[in-house]
């Protein structure tokens, strides 16, 4: 998964409270429970969010694996949604979440937390093993939350209050691609975005890039020799690169974007993927008749890190976010849908 969690379980978008019992069972989930830019913190491979009202029905997450999570397994969130430093503040109030058993799953490498608990309520967890734990099996900061823990649980007994002061380097998007270049002709550039994710700053060396794709300087968003510790709103805890594709040969090339850092597993990577024909065809649009491609986007607002121009980059993995603040899906000279899974969804732009 690019951007947050695998499977959510809510409480939102008008829903009608459920009844009765959800088992989740059986699923492998790997590499879920990433780093959100939007919450400033990561969103756990399976995560629980009383946003609307209260979550009081049975809920079993049974037999299931997480694997190679960046951030952390599971995730109770609380509807008072806390950023930056904020996140360790306890919420004064908010929905809770009961009901909830964990049985019988297996954890294999998490980057920070087994368990986030940012919601009031409580949950009970057994025969649950998590072994490669990053940072503390439980991250909790007096939201009133009681996980009560039964017998065959291994690897969950630390807990903490606060992000983790290092933490690998977030990319967005993981894959950028570039369709229809014309070999020796560069295609327009595409934007990458490099996120501090921990509590502390963070060291950023020379991005490079595999043969047959070129990595400048952003004008807008230049990458430094550093990033600020992670905040929402501190332009200094990201930064943009742009990426270019210029074919020698027709056919696909495939690379990597490498960012080297001082932080634990770097260097962080992303993958690019060009395709070139002969002739014709060309990235920045024209005689590929696609004329926005490469053009000049404007919109009245734009969220950090989803500018304008992510509209018409020929990337799929990238959009463009208002600052409106109103519900999905957006509208506006430009409009944007995303799933109700949210930031668990593929995002499309047109």
């Amino acid at each position: 998964m690019q951007r947050g969690g695998a499977i959510e379980i809510s409480q939102n978008y008008g829903a009608i409270p459920m009844a009765g019992t959800l088992t989740i069972s059986g699923n492998e989930l790997v590499r879920a429970g990433q780093f959100d830019s939007g919450y400033d913190y990561g969103v756990g491979a399976i995560w629980i969010f009383p946003a609307q009202d209260n979550m009081n029905s049975t809920i079993n997450i049974t037999g299931n694996t997480i694997l190679n999570s960046p951030y952390e397994a599971f995730m109770f969130q609380n509807q008072n949604i806390y950023s930056g430093a904020a996140v360790t503040t306890p919420p004064t109030s908010g929905y809770d979440v009961t009901g909830v058993s964990i049985t019988n799953n297996t954890v294999t490498n998490v980057g920070t937390f087994v368990f986030q608990d940012q919601a009031p309520g409580s949950a009970t967890v057994s025969g649950t093993t998590a072994t490669g734990v990053g940072d503390a099996g439980n991250f909790s900061c007096g939201s009133g939350f009681t996980l009560t823990q039964g017998s065959g649980n291994s690897g969950l007994g630390t807990t903490t209050c606060g992000m983790p002061s290092s933490s690998l380097l977030w990319v967005y998007p993981g894959t950028t691609t570039f369709q229809n270049a014309t070999t020796g002709q560069a295609t327009a550039s595409q934007q990458v975005v490099i996120f501090n994710t921990a509590s502390a700053a963070a060291s950023l060396a020379a991005v490079p890039a595999s043969s047959g794709f070129t990595v400048s300087r952003d004008l807008t968003y230049p990458c430094g020799t550093s990033l600020d510790a992670t905040g929402v709103s501190d332009n200094g805890a990201w930064c943009m690169v742009d990426v270019s594709f210029d074919p020698s040969a027709a056919g696909t090339t495939t690379g990597k974007l490498s960012i080297p850092s001082g932080e634990p597993g770097s260097p962080a990577t992303a993958q690019l993927i060009g395709t070139a024909t002969g002739s014709g065809g060309g990235g920045g649009g024209g005689s590929s008749g696609n004329l926005a491609m490469g053009a000049t986007m404007t919109a009245s607002s734009a969220q950090p890190a989803y500018p304008a121009s992510n509209t018409n980059d020929g990337n799929q993995g990238t959009y463009w976010e208002s600052q409106d603040g109103t519900a999905y899906p957006q509208a506006g000279r430009l409009r944007r849908y995303r799933s109700a899974s949210c930031r668990a969804a593929l995002i499309t732009t047109w």
